[in-house]
């Protein structure tokens, strides 16, 4: 039962899978001959094949079924330049040569995956099974591609002019102008006999005549023969010959094409050869003999078409197999594999292949071959000498050429913050004065004291780095700092004010990399008040004062006093051990002293005490002199008020508006948390509401979350500027970022929230909140009337309704605002918005504050 199974896997059902699978990508045209096989064996299955094909987990009725409906979508193409896919049709049985090549070259293809009888239980689809993976190829056979998306049709070109020397047969037209005493015209065809039937002439013999003798016979005729008659004879419809394409062709077969077919074009027809046929033996055979072999790499090399000759009824084009086949990769121009016939050395399969390339290295040759033994060995070649490029092929070597270094010899390179990076051609002896000649060579504020060279160690390509400053070599080229520069050196500048770390890293990372046998890398760090903080190159006898340049230099709030060297120490292998290291002056100028450094040392350059950068208030509004101020620690807003000239008549000192830049950041980050909360509220009210089939004033809540979306936060802080400013209470202590609006004085009341007229009034002596409401026309049906409150010019609040017998009732002043908040209890008493309403008319009333200066 076993065998039975295999063996029908292996006819039947690949027969219909390979016809599917090349249908389902595309190729009609090509899946032609497998699909009239895949229907015929749909038709012969009989009931116990489908039986045992359901065993095996395949369902041929679904199968055969998807064919029958694919059979009327293949009839209606008609269009004859569909273009065939060449390399799909020859995947299964072509690129061995090309495996076997890049296998040896390492060049990692992935072979195309053919079907097993092992893969029944497989996870993939009986079509997935047979289709090819993608190729990961380098080299390609050479030549191959000529035929690649050849017409599935050969038109015959009619329109091409007829040599002198074609020769005349059955089926060939002549086209007869007859001028002068009689006027005709006839179109001749050459019969099976090869003759033609002249008017008024007769049958006369043609066949077997060149173009040239036939024109000379019908001339010579229509003359003896027609007196006063002239001919103009040429050829019409040339006939049709029928011959056979055979042996490793794409499709071989017998083709009907024009008589004035040549080898090339027959080929075309039988699309092109396969990958495992001859390009370079292809024999043109005639009764039995070889009349000519034509060697397409004339073709496609010189462009020599002489042995392209034209074909004759009943010839035969054999494509013999591939002969031996050598391979050639790495710089030269045509990397490829290629067949040879009379080649034998390297030097011509190098012809072959078009030559070396400009970045071709041939001195140092290699050619992996098969022994003997059928092991693969590699031939270390120099192509460079005469006996190098008289090295004899075998078949299947695979000849690699490498290409020069990378590396740039006899040069020195320029980089980082120059006009013109890039390499300069060194000279012994040469300095660093004699790359950098002018400072117009560098772009806008470099950093003049710290550069470095990047210099490989001869023998072991490790790095080191040196130090110099371009300050000391502008005013005195004879400054020890002008080094001498050697082959290969990178020298980097840098900028002043530019970040630097993007250039150091890598050499960090690279120094860090040659760290070994427990020794600290060539690495030191610098961190606090410097412009660059980070991890630093070390360089030869390298000290703080070249580390804090490094680091782009000092800030202005350095403390020069001292600083501090962290230095570990692994000498005991027990125990890894820390010490610091204070060092007592950062100048080595002034005190003389010069702190040496060591591999792996960190220094921390400490901030001036009660230091502070630039710290700033804004003053705007009714004070004498409005601006911003600067200010030191420990200042206080008197201080400032005094500095500016205190307030002008106009000041509504009571209305003062203070706000703070950290307290408006907490501010903004608390309404984004709130609006979050808010949205989830809706949310569930909407859901509850869904449920319950009630609803919801779902656009009062989203008109106030829209409010508080739109509210800024102003970062507001209450104060009573009129008893600081008199000395009464505390003074407030400054932050940088503060500002201060004193408006001018303001005699209006302002009703906000659920009213009828949103307003303002003038102030009046005796009024209270609810006399104003009543002039804004009373409340709305959406008030809470039990908790209107008073927002008082200064900013802080009080509820007029809690205001009893034992506290003092607060009178209504200019500049107050008395708000009336939405009743938020007819929202399904949600919790939150009560605050969001008093949240969203405070911040208005900043914000119009901010805004009105």
């Amino acid at each position: 039962m076993t065998s039975l199974l295999k063996k029908f896997k292996s006819h039947i059902i690949q027969t219909l899978c390979i016809a599917l699978s090349i249908l389902l990508i595309g190729s009609m045209h090509a899946a032609e001959a497998n699909l009239d096989k895949a229907i015929k064996a749909c038709n012969n299955i009989s009931a116990q094949q489908r039986q045992m094909a359901k065993a095996a987990g395949y369902d041929l009725d679904e199968l055969c079924s998807s064919v029958q409906n694919t059979t009327g979508a293949s009839a209606e193409v008609s269009n004859p330049q569909v273009v065939l896919p060449r390399e799909q049709n020859q995947r299964a049985q072509t690129g061995s040569i090309e495996q076997s090549f890049n296998k040896k070259g390492n060049l990692n293809q992935k072979p195309a995956t053919l079907p097993s009888e092992s893969d029944e239980d497989s996870d993939l689809s009986l079509i997935e099974k047979f289709l090819p993976e993608e190729e990961a190829v380098e080299l390609q056979q050479f030549g191959y591609d000529l035929f690649d998306g050849v017409p599935t049709t050969f038109a015959p070109a009619t329109d091409v002019p007829v040599t002198n020397d074609y020769l005349i047969g059955p089926g060939d037209t002549i086209n007869v102008q007859l001028f002068g005493k009689e006027s005709n015209s006839y179109s001749l065809v050459i019969s099976r006999d090869g003759t033609v039937q002249f008017p008024e002439l007769g049958p006369i013999s043609l066949a077997g005549l060149t173009y040239t003798e036939m024109k000379d016979l019908l001339n010579e005729r229509v003359s003896k023969q027609m007196i006063g008659v002239q001919a103009s004879i040429t050829m019409g419809e040339l006939r049709s010959i029928r011959v056979f394409i055979l042996g490793d062709a794409n499709r071989p077969g017998s083709y009907t094409v024009s008589s004035l077919t040549t080898i090339t074009n027959a080929l075309f027809v039988s699309g092109g050869v396969s990958k495992i046929g001859s390009l370079r033996n292809i024999q043109l055979k005639r009764r039995g003999e070889v009349i000519t072999t034509l060697d397409l790499y004339d073709l496609l090399l010189k462009g020599d078409t002489r042995g392209d000759a034209r074909l004759m009824p009943g010839d035969v084009i054999f494509i013999p197999p591939i002969g031996k086949t050598v391979a050639v990769t790495g710089e030269v121009k045509r990397p490829a594999i290629y067949e040879l016939k009379t080649e034998t050395k390297i030097e011509q399969l190098l012809t072959l292949a078009g030559g070396y390339v400009a970045t071709a290295y041939p001195q140092i040759a290699r050619i992996e071959r098969i022994n003997n033994a059928g092991a693969r060995t590699v031939v270390d070649i120099d192509l460079s000498s005469q006996s190098g490029k008289q090295t004899k092929l075998m078949n299947g070597d695979l000849l690699e050429i490498h290409s020069v270094l990378d590396n740039i010899e006899d040069t020195v390179m320029l980089e980082g913050h120059v006009y013109r990076p890039g390499g300069f051609s060194f000279k012994s002896g040469m300095r660093i004065s004699d790359l950098i000649t002018d400072i117009n060579l560098l772009q806008p504020i470099p950093d003049l004291d710290y550069s470095i060279i990047v210099r490989e160690k001869k023998g072991t390509r490790e790095i080191e780095v040196l130090q110099f400053s371009l300050r000391s070599i502008i005013e005195n080229k004879q400054d020890k700092d002008n080094l001498i520069l050697t082959s290969r050196d990178r020298i980097i500048i840098f900028s002043a004010i530019e970040e630097r770390l993007e250039l150091i890293e890598p050499l960090v990372t690279q120094l860090k990399a040659q760290e070994k046998n427990g020794k600290a890398a060539s690495v030191v760090e610098i961190a606090g008040a410097v412009k660059f903080p980070g991890e630093y190159p070390m360089t030869l006898n390298m000290d703080v004062e070249e580390l804090i340049n490094a680091g782009g230099g000092l800030k202005d709030s350095a403390y020069t006093e001292s600083a501090e060297i962290t230095r570990k120490d692994y000498s005991n292998s027990s125990k890894a051990s820390i010490k610091h290291i204070t060092v007592t002056a950062l100048d080595s100028e002034k005190t003389g002293q010069i702190h040496s450094l060591e591999a792996g040392d960190a220094l921390t350059v400490q901030t001036i005490p009660n230091y502070q950068e630039k710290l700033v208030i804004t003053l705007r509004g009714e004070v004498k002199f409005p601006g911003i101020y600067e200010f030191y620690r420990g200042e206080t807003l008197t201080d400032i008020i005094k500095r500016a000239g205190g307030f002008t008549e106009l000041a509504h000192v009571e209305a003062a508006f203070f706000s703070r830049e950290e307290l408006r950041k907490r501010e903004a980050k608390q309404l984004d948390e709130l609006n979050d909360r808010l949205q989830s509220d809706i949310a569930a009210a909407q859901l509850e509401d869904a449920n319950s089939q009630k609803k919801a004033d779902v656009a009062t809540m989203e008109i106030l979350q829209s409010a508080l979306e739109d509210s800024e936060a102003t970062g507001r802080l209450v104060v009573d500027l009129t008893s600081i400013w008199s000395g009464d209470i505390d003074d407030i202590q400054l932050r940088n970022g503060d500002a201060l609006i004193v408006p001018t004085y303001r005699q209006e009341i302002t009703i906000i929230g659920e009213v009828q007229n949103p307003t303002s009034h003038l102030f009046g002596l005796n009024l209270d909140h609810k006399d104003y409401i009543d002039l804004s026309g009373g409340t709305t049906e959406k008030a809470d009337e039990s908790r209107i409150y008073v927002i008082k010019a200064d900013g802080s609040v009080f509820l007029p309704e809690k205001r009893g017998w034992f506290k003092d009732d607060v009178l209504m002043e200019p500049g107050d605002t008395v708000v009336v908040p939405l009743d938020t209890d007819r929202l399904d008493n949600l919790t939150l918005w009560s605050t969001v309403s008093q949240i969203v008319y405070q911040m208005a009333l900043g914000a119009a504050a901010i805004k009105s200066f």
